[in-house]
């Protein structure tokens, strides 16, 4: 297939991939010395086609996909989901080309798809979840869905899923968020009340600013929406999980956010390593 119809990529995207490989890396390494893991999954809802073309240097870029692929300690089975035809196509290709290797590809909403593949997952295997959509496009229900995944086990419950998430703010901020509430979009802001479960989103990006009339304080929009958002869907995530990461905010060429990266897991050393990897990668 030819390269020319890859999407072009920027820094913050390169960014993006470093910290997963890096965590990837890790997550494989403490898992394969665990005498219990009988399996460890790699789970790609948004898997894209597999490759890129960086901006800056015209050259290919592996994706995602790719990355997991060829992360040592392997994992022991890959899931790339995607909507799109021609990623379809590229990524079956791909899973030709690596025949050797446990790949199945899925065509379809994740949030459709990710139930049934959450239920095959066995109580003794463990799974990562990359949840890296183009906007806001993941639903709470399948967030908390892969929060509460797992298999009984003589008298234990064991979760099996952990998650990495781009929260998409430039969608947020271009297509929902307004000077005032009363100024948004109703249907865009329900797309981001389905992302978050509830409508509390406002509450951490509006607040009263006083007026000098008889009408009394109206809610206004606070300085720091991308912090704050992002401060806000951690402690929602928080709810679901036990170890949330600290998030990452990813920013374009003209420092513009583009979206906040968090981990969430039900084991706190996961927590740690990638609070370690961002704060590496800060600096």
């Amino acid at each position: 297939m030819p390269f020319g119809d890859l999407s072009k990529v920027g820094p913050w995207t390169r960014k993006k991939l470093e910290l997963l490989n890096k965590y990837l890396s890790a997550y494989t390494t403490i898992l394969a010395a665990q005498p219990w893991c009988s399996g460890v999954h790699y789970i790609d809802a948004f898997a894209g086609p597999g490759m890129h073309i960086d901006r800056e240097t015209q050259q290919l870029l592996e994706g995602s996909p790719l990355r997991a692929l060829n992360v040592e300690p392997s994992f022991d089975r890959l899931i790339f989901i995607e909507k799109d035809d021609d990623r379809v196509e590229r990524l079956n290709a791909l899973a030709d080309e690596y025949a050797e290797r446990n790949i199945d590809v899925w065509q379809g909403d994740c949030n459709d798809v990710l139930p049934h593949i959450f239920e095959e997952i066995p109580g003794n295997q463990r799974a990562f979840l990359l949840l890296d959509p183009y906007n806001l496009g993941v639903r709470w229900e399948t967030i908390q869905a892969a929060a509460e995944a797992g298999k009984q086990r003589g008298n234990r419950f064991y979760k099996t899923i952990e998650i990495m998430i781009n929260f998409s703010l430039h969608d947020a901020n271009r297509n929902v968020v307004r000077s005032q509430p009363d100024d948004m979009d109703p249907h865009q802001a329900q797309r981001l009340t389905e992302v978050w479960g509830s409508q509390e989103w406002m509450d951490w990006i509006y607040g009263e600013a006083p007026q000098l009339s008889f009408s009394g304080p109206e809610q206004v929009k606070v300085d720091d929406v991308p912090d704050r958002l992002s401060e806000g869907f951690k402690a929602r995530l928080e709810t679901v999980y036990d170890h949330v990461s600290d998030y990452v905010i990813m920013r374009n060429t003209t420092n513009a956010p583009q979206y906040s990266l968090i981990l969430a897991s039900h084991v706190g050393v996961a927590q740690k390593i990638m609070n370690d990897i961002m704060e590496y990668a800060e600096q």
